[in-house]
């Protein structure tokens, strides 16, 4: 009788456990009633974790990262987690440099590299061989040609977006470092870049989307910032592009 009275009793207790480890900041859980204060239920994980997030979360794995701003790296869980609790029915988490969001890892993964394009190159434009010309002669000042001296086209800023990077992507300049140097350069989709949606962020023709105050969900579509849903404490603007403080 006093063994079944004790299997009763544990049967009523809440469903709730800790992960094996002596500084877990994981509870398993079935329902947001079994969350202790201070800490939000995540149904994707069925556990409760600490509100804000981890004090100092670790980088994910290489080839691995977390939507920036209001994402973290859990190392017990070896994905990404919220800091706060999400709100409800929002779109797949956006990524930056246009990685995929996996929902089976819960993370966003590295593409496969593409394949660049040939370098496009310069080419002088070489002077002619002796002769007349439009009834000049080579050697003519007012000729435009002169002898050992080749013309070389100018390279156009795109063509050196095509000379540098794979087609549909911009090089922007890395903030900080000089411009002159290839190596100093970044390949950006500008169209769907989080940190330079339509253009250059390092240039001031871009603009960063995760900057917005109070965005928990945010994407570029088109070069152009698209707020889907906001922090608690915020509402999402009429126009949808940002969200304002209640």
């Amino acid at each position: 009788m006093l063994v079944l009275k004790a299997v009763a009793l544990f049967a009523s207790l809440p469903f709730l456990w800790a992960k094996p480890t002596s500084t877990s900041s994981v509870l398993f859980a079935r329902t947001e009633k079994d969350c202790p204060a201070k800490k939000f239920y995540y149904a994707e994980k069925s556990c409760c974790l600490d509100e804000g997030g981890l004090p100092s979360p670790p980088l994910p794995p290489p080839g691995k990262a977390c939507p920036p701003t209001t994402w973290q790296w859990h190392p017990e869980l070896s994905c990404c987690v919220p800091k706060n609790k999400p709100p409800p029915s929002q779109p797949p988490p956006q990524c930056e440099n246009s990685w995929p969001w996996n929902k089976n890892t819960f993370c966003c993964e590295q593409p496969p590299p593409s394949q660049p394009p040939p370098a496009q190159h310069s080419q002088a434009v070489m002077p002619p061989p002796p002769g007349n010309y439009n009834n000049q002669p080579h050697n003519n000042p007012s000729s435009p040609y002169k002898p050992g001296k080749p013309h070389y086209k100018r390279q156009s800023h795109k063509s050196r977006n095509l000379a540098l990077c794979p087609t549909g992507l911009e090089a922007c300049p890395l903030p900080g470092l000089a411009v002159s140097r290839v190596s100093n350069y970044e390949c950006l989709d500008t169209y769907a870049d989080l940190k330079s949606c339509g253009g250059c962020a390092s240039t001031g023709q871009g603009t960063d989307c995760t900057a917005i105050p109070g965005v928990w969900n945010v994407g570029c579509e088109a070069a152009s910032c698209v707020v889907y849903n906001c922090e608690d404490g915020y509402k999402l603007s009429h126009d949808g592009n940002s969200c304002e403080k209640l």
